[in-house]
C-alpha cells in the first residue's frame, strides 16, 4: 500500500511540473548589423535585422528608425512576417559624427525587442580656401600656407607637400623638383596653417623671390572620410628686384613728457621683405642724455637707436622744426657710432643696436618710434621722423 501511495504522489508531481513548463514563455529578441562606417551621405547601405518572437504566437513586424533624423530606410517597416532575417537599405542624408540606427521587433501580442548600432555619417572633405590662393602672383616670400576645409579634419592625417617648383613669374609650370621645407600644421578644426621656407632662399625661413611653387594637400575628416583626391594649386612669389621707399610721419609736434614715454606710429602699407632700414629723427630737447630712443617693428622686435647719449647737449637734428630740418640719421653703414657723436647729432650715425636685426622681416604694418625721458626737469618735442626702407 505504501508503494502504491508513493507512486500516486510521484505521478501527481510530474503532472504539476509538466503543467508549469507548458505555461512558461520566452521574450522576443532582435539584432541589427551593418557595415562599420562611416556612411557616405546619399549612398545606401544594407542593414540586416535578425529576430525571434520567442514564445509569442502569430506573425511579427520589424520597424526601423534613426536618431537624430540622419537618413531614410527603404523599407522602414517589414511585416507582419514570419521571417527571422530581413534587410533594409539606409540612405544617410546629413553629416553627423554619431547617428543611432534602431530596429524594433513587435509581436502579434504587442511584445517588443530593440537593437541599435551607431555610425558616423558624412562626405569626403573638400578644400574651400587657400592662402595664397590658386594662381596668385607676387606673393610675399614671408608667407605661410593656410588651407580651409568644409568640415573638421583629423590633424594627424593632414599632409601638405610641394610637388613642383619653377622660375617665375607665372604659375603654370612646367615644374621641376621642389625644395620647400614645410612645418607641422597648426590650428583647426577646419583651418590649418603650415610655416614654409626654402633652403635656396637668401633667408631659408622664407621662400625664394620670383619663384613658382605647386602644392598639394590631402587628409581625412574628423569622422573618417578621406578626401576624394588631393587638392593641387600653385602661386608665384614677389620679384626679387629691390626698391627703396621713404615713409614719413609728416610734420608733427608730439610732446616728450618729463620722466615719461611717448610713442608715434607710421603705418607702412607696402609688402615686401626688408633688405635695409634707416631711421631719421628731428627732436628738440634741452638735455639729450635724458632720452632713450627705440624703433619697434610691427612684430614687436625692438632696436635700440640711442640711449643716454649727448650729455647736457640739445636736440637730435637741427634747423627747422619739421620734416625740412636736418635729421639725425641712424644707419648701420654710417662710420660714426651714435655713442661717439655730439649734439645735435646732425648727419648719419650707427645706432646702438644694428638695424640689420630687422632684415628679412616683412615691411608692412605699424612701425613705432618710442622715446623715453628718464630724468626730471627737461622736456622736448618730436617734430618729424621717417623710415627709409629698402625691400624686395
Amino acid at each position: 500500500m505504501r508503494a502504491l501511495a508513493s507512486g500516486i504522489k510521484l505521478c501527481a508531481l510530474l503532472i504539476v511540473v509538466a503543467g508549469l513548463a507548458g505555461c512558461m514563455t520566452t521574450a522576443p529578441t532582435v539584432t541589427l548589423s551593418g557595415p562599420a562606417g562611416p556612411y557616405l551621405v546619399g549612398t545606401p547601405v544594407t542593414l540586416t535585422a535578425t529576430g525571434n518572437p520567442g514564445s509569442a504566437a502569430g506573425l511579427w513586424t520589424y520597424s526601423f528608425s534613426a536618431s537624430p533624423a540622419c537618413g531614410t530606410f527603404t523599407p522602414a517597416t517589414i511585416g507582419p512576417t514570419n521571417q527571422t532575417t530581413v534587410t533594409t537599405d539606409f540612405t544617410p542624408s546629413v553629416t553627423t559624427p554619431s547617428c543611432t540606427l534602431t530596429v524594433t521587433l513587435t509581436t502579434a501580442s504587442g511584445k517588443t525587442a530593440q537593437a541599435s548600432i551607431t555610425r558616423a555619417m558624412g562626405s569626403p572633405p573638400i578644400v574651400v580656401n587657400t592662402v595664397p590662393a590658386n594662381s596668385t602672383s607676387g606673393v610675399s616670400v614671408t608667407t605661410d600656407i593656410t588651407v580651409t576645409f568644409d568640415q573638421p579634419m583629423d590633424p594627424a592625417t593632414l599632409s601638405l607637400t610641394c610637388t613642383g617648383e619653377a622660375s617665375g613669374p607665372g604659375h603654370g609650370g612646367p615644374f621641376g623638383p621642389c625644395n620647400m621645407t614645410i612645418g607641422a600644421p597648426t590650428g583647426g578644426p577646419t583651418t590649418f596653417t603650415w610655416v614654409v621656407g626654402d633652403p635656396d632662399a637668401p633667408d631659408p625661413n622664407n621662400l625664394e623671390f620670383t619663384r613658382a611653387y605647386q602644392l598639394q594637400v590631402t587628409g581625412t575628416s574628423a569622422i573618417g572620410f578621406p578626401m576624394a583626391a588631393p587638392y593641387v594649386w600653385a602661386f608665384d612669389t614677389q620679384s626679387g628686384l629691390q626698391q627703396t621707399q621713404t615713409y614719413s610721419s609728416g610734420n608733427i609736434s608730439v610732446p616728450i613728457p618729463d620722466n615719461g614715454t611717448v610713442e608715434h606710429t607710421i603705418n607702412v602699407p607696402d609688402t615686401g621683405t626688408i633688405v635695409d632700414v634707416d631711421v631719421k629723427i628731428r627732436i628738440n630737447h634741452t638735455w639729450d642724455a635724458d632720452l632713450d630712443i627705440y624703433l619697434i617693428h610691427p612684430d614687436g622686435t625692438m632696436v635700440e637707436l640711442s640711449t643716454d647719449n649727448g650729455g647736457s647737449g640739445d636736440d637730435y637734428g637741427s634747423g627747422p622744426t619739421d620734416c625740412t630740418g636736418t635729421f639725425t640719421v641712424f644707419d648701420d653703414e654710417a662710420t660714426t657710432p651714435i655713442t661717439s657723436g655730439t649734439p645735435p647729432f646732425a648727419g648719419s650715425y650707427q645706432p646702438e643696436q644694428p638695424l640689420s636685426t630687422l632684415d628679412g622681416k616683412p615691411i608692412n604694418g605699424a612701425w613705432r618710434l618710442r622715446i623715453t625721458d628718464d630724468s626730471p626737469l627737461d622736456t622736448g618735442t618730436l617734430y618729424c621722423w621717417q623710415l627709409v626702407i629698402t625691400y624686395q
